[in-house]
This record gives structure tokens, sequence and C-alpha cells, in this order.
């Protein structure tokens, strides 16, 4: 199955340098947290790669394309709700309450409309992975959560796909997960491709990649667990999304010795490349 990790990883490293030059243009140049100008919503590139990925995935034997499909549904279209939020998005609106701030007083933000687009999928990935209502009703929360966590986390180069290889990484010493590990592979291969153009600051994620990693990985969470750690998972979101109300990420992270040196790592010009 790692077949499908390699495959995403070389449509990627073939198609970046054209999605790069697609975004070199001024309505996706946005300026990063130096200040420097930098093309956005580069995450809209992993479709190709996670598609390809996904297509080698249902030809392997012992992979289960009821898993394969849903997770890639989630990825494809927060991908797309992401990418209109990179382009169009004024950034005036921040966070779910602004938002629906928004909405509830008669205007639509490219934040809300792919709120709502997110909260439908959540819904639709969550049908076939659940068994119960109750299970249905936690899966979907899990995947809203986690897809706007990531989002929330992508303040910094790499900080999202760090994130993804360590929530999905430390799955491996989890038993109830091992026999869904191969959903996340052609995802895995495109971030992975993707990388260096991340941590040189040639190219941001944008929402088109944060939003589509937080659903993968929100969807895979949904896979190995019962309703005792759905919940359990539901709380830790719940409680992370009420801290970033109050708090900053980004100062927490960098008054945290281990937690600076992992989000430095590989960072150009961060003294950990």
């Amino acid at each position: 199955m790692v077949t499908a990790f390699v495959a995403a990883a070389a449509v990627a490293f073939i198609i970046m340098p054209y999605i790069k030059q697609m975004l070199e243009v001024p309505g996706a140049l946005k300026k990063n947290y130096l200040g420097e100008w930098i093309s956005t919503g580069m995450g809209i590139g992993l479709l190709l790669p996670v598609l390809a990925g996904s297509i080698v995935l249902m030809y392997i034997e012992g992979a289960d394309v009821r898993l394969i499909l849903p997770v890639t549904l989630g990825i494809s279209v927060m991908s797309l709700a992401g990418i209109v939020d990179d382009l169009l998005g004024d950034g005036d609106t921040k966070g779910l309450k602004g938002h629906f701030g928004c909405l509830f007083g008669g205007k639509l933000t490219t934040g809300g409309y792919k709120a709502l687009v997110g909260g439908m999928t959540a819904v639709m990935v969550s049908v076939p992975i659940s068994a119960r209502f109750l299970e249905g009703f936690l899966n979907c929360i899990i995947v809203m959560l986690f897809t706007n966590l990531i989002n929330l986390l992508d303040l910094r180069p790499g900080r999202a796909i760090k994130t993804f290889f360590l929530a999905w990484g430390v799955t491996f010493l989890m038993p109830a997960f091992r026999e869904h590990w191969y959903v996340l592979y052609p995802l895995a291969g495109g971030l992975a491709a993707y990388l260096p153009y991340e941590m040189g600051r040639k190219g941001m994620l944008g929402d088109a990649g944060s939003n589509g990693v937080g659903a993968a990985l929100g969807i895979y969470y949904c896979l190995g667990t019962g309703l005792v750690q759905k919940a359990l998972i539901v709380t830790v979101l719940v409680l992370l999304h009420i801290a970033a109300e109050k708090f900053s990420f980004t100062k927490f992270i960098n008054r945290n010795r281990i937690l600076r040196y992992i989000d430095g790592v590989g960072n150009k010009g961060s003294g950990h490349a």
C-alpha cells in the first residue's frame, strides 16, 4: 500500500511547480508572517496527488473502497472550498464566531461559506462510516472540529503538515488504527513532496491545504475509535477551540521549548534547518 504514497508523491513532485506558477498572480499572492509576498492556496495542488494515490489504493488487495472514498471526498471538497477563501477572502473576519456572526447579520463571508460546506461535507462523509445515529453525530463533530483546528494552527510554515504527520504517526502505536493507516498514504505522499515549498517559504498551504488536511485527519480518527474515544476526542477538540478564542497558539508554542523546536525544524532561517 506504500505504492499509493509513492504515486501521490511522484504526481505532487511533477505538478507543484505548475501550481506555483499558476498561483503567481496578484490575487493569489499574500503576505506571510514575515511580510513576504508568497503564493497562497498551494494546497490545491494536493488534489491531483491525492486522487492519483487513491486510485492506486483502490486496486490494492485489502484496501476498503468504502473507507478510501470518504477520505478522498473530504479532502477534495474542503480543498476546493478553501481555495475560494484563499483567493476571495478579505481577511477582515476571523474565527467561526466572526463568520457566523456575519451570516446571522445577513452577510455571507467566504469563511462562512466554507464553514457551511464543511458542515455538509462532514455529514456526508460520516454517514457511510457510522453504524448508528450517535456515532454519526460524533463523527460529524470530529470531522468539523479537526478541519477548523488545522486551519487555526496553519500560521507558520510547515506547522499544519507537521501536525498531520504527528497526529497520524502516533496512531501507529495504537492497534485500533492498524487496519486504517493506509487511507492517509495518498495525502501523506502529496504533503511530503510539497513540504520543501512550504519550508522554503516558496508557497503557503493556505485554507485549500489546511482544510483538506484537517478533514482527512478527522475522518481517519473516526475510523479507529469507539463511542467513548470519540466523545473524548470531541471534548479535547472543543477545549482547544475555546482556548483558541482566548489565547494564541503561536505564543503558547513559542513558550514551550520542545514545541518551539519542532515548530522551527526545517524552517528557512530558523536555525533548525
